[in-house]
C-alpha cells in the first residue's frame, strides 16, 4: 500500500515553534505516514549575476535568500519530540555541502531520539553560491557524494571504522549511540548519472514532480535504463513521487495520484506550497492543513 507523506509548506507558515508544533501534529492525527522537510543552509541575492554561466543551469523555481529555510536535521530532532509515529525524511538533504562523519552522528541521534523514524534523503544541489559560503567545493560534488554514502552506512553499521577513500582518509574512530535500525537512504536525481547512483546505492528515488509531466516522464525512463543495466537488487527500490496541490483541478490530481499507483511508486508527499511563479500567495497554516485533508479524501478515496 502507498505511503502517504505530507511537505513541510515551510516557505509560507511562521517559523516558530507552536506553528511548526501545530502543523505536524495535526498531520500525524490526519493520519499521514511521513513528512518531508526541504534544505538549504544560505539562500543568495541573484540580482545582476545572471551573467554568470553556472547560474544559467539552475532550475527556474530556484529560490533566494528571502525564501525560509529550516536547517533540516535540528527541525527534525525538534518534530521528533512533539511527534509519536510519523516517518522524519528529508527531501532532500544537500549532502556534498557538509562533513559526512557530522551528518553520521546528526542522523543516527534522530534515528535514536525518535524510535527509528528517519528516512533520509540526500541530493547533490545546484547552488554554487551556497557551496561557496560553506567552504566546500563545488566541482565533483556529486562523486563525493558516492563516496558519502558508503562512508554513512560504514559509520551507523559498525562500532568502530577504518575510512581508506580519496575523499575520506580515518580510522579507529565510531558514532556512540548507534542506531539499532539502519538508516533508509533515499536519493534525488534528475540526471542519468543520477539514476545509476540511485540504483547502485540508493534505498529508494525522491522524485522533485508530478506523474503527469512530460519531465518526469523522460526521469523515469532515464530510471528503468539504470535498472536494466545494474546487477538485481536485494530489495526493490522505493519511489517518493510528488503531488502539488496548488491552483489544481480535483479529477487532475484524483489522476496523478493513481498514476503514481500505477507506476509503483511506495510513496506520495503532498506539497501545498505555491508554484515557484506564484510564489509570494501564501496562505496560513490551518489553510495549508485543510488543503491536506482534502488531499487525503483525493487520493485514499
Amino acid at each position: 500500500m502507498v505511503r502517504i507523506g505530507a511537505i513541510l509548506p515551510q516557505l509560507e507558515i511562521a517559523p516558530d515553534p507552536e506553528t511548526l508544533r501545530r502543523w505536524v501534529v495535526a498531520v500525524e492525527e490526519m493520519g499521514f505516514d511521513h513528512l518531508v522537510v526541504y534544505d538549504h543552509v544560505v539562500g543568495a541575492d541573484v540580482s545582476g549575476k545572471q551573467s554568470d554561466p553556472r547560474m544559467q543551469k539552475w532550475p527556474a523555481g530556484h529560490y533566494n535568500y528571502r525564501d525560509l529555510f529550516h536547517e533540516p536535521l535540528v527541525l527534525l530532532g525538534y518534530l521528533a519530540a512533539v511527534t509519536r509515529k510519523i516517518e522524519l525524511s528529508t527531501g532532500i538533504l544537500i549532502l556534498p555541502q557538509r562533513q559526512t562523519t557530522l551528518v553520521a552522528k546528526q542522523a543516527a541521534e534522530i534515528q535514536v531520539l525518535s524510535g527509528n523514524r528517519l528516512r533520509l534523503g540526500v541530493g547533490i544541489g545546484y547552488n554554487h553560491l551556497e557551496f561557496e559560503a560553506l567552504g566546500v567545493p563545488f566541482a565533483r560534488r556529486g562523486d563525493r557524494m558516492g563516496e558519502q554514502i558508503d562512508v554513512l552506512r560504514e559509520l551507523w553499521g559498525h562500532e568502530l571504522v577504518d575510512i581508506d577513500k580519496p575523499q575520506h582518509r580515518f580510522g579507529g574512530v565510531g558514532l556512540n549511540p548507534l542506531p539499532s535500525q539502519p538508516i533508509p537512504l533515499w536519493l534525488g536525481a534528475t540526471s542519468a548519472i543520477g539514476f545509476d547512483r540511485v540504483v547502485r546505492q540508493a534505498d529508494g528515488w525522491i522524485c522533485p514532480g508530478g506523474a503527469l509531466s512530460p519531465a518526469v516522464q523522460g526521469w523515469l525512463a532515464q530510471l528503468d535504463e539504470a535498472l536494466g543495466k545494474a546487477p538485481p537488487r536485494e530489495r526493490p527500490l522505493g519511489m517518493d513521487g510528488r503531488l502539488d496541490m496548488r491552483y489544481r483541478a480535483d479529477d487532475e490530481l484524483a489522476r496523478e495520484a493513481a498514476r503514481w499507483r500505477e507506476l509503483g511508486a511506495t510513496h506520495i508527499s503532498v506539497n501545498t506550497m505555491a508554484p515557484y511563479n506564484r510564489r509570494a500567495e501564501k496562505l496560513d497554516v490551518d489553510e495549508h492543513l485543510a488543503m491536506l485533508r482534502h488531499a487525503l479524501e483525493l487520493i485514499r478515496g
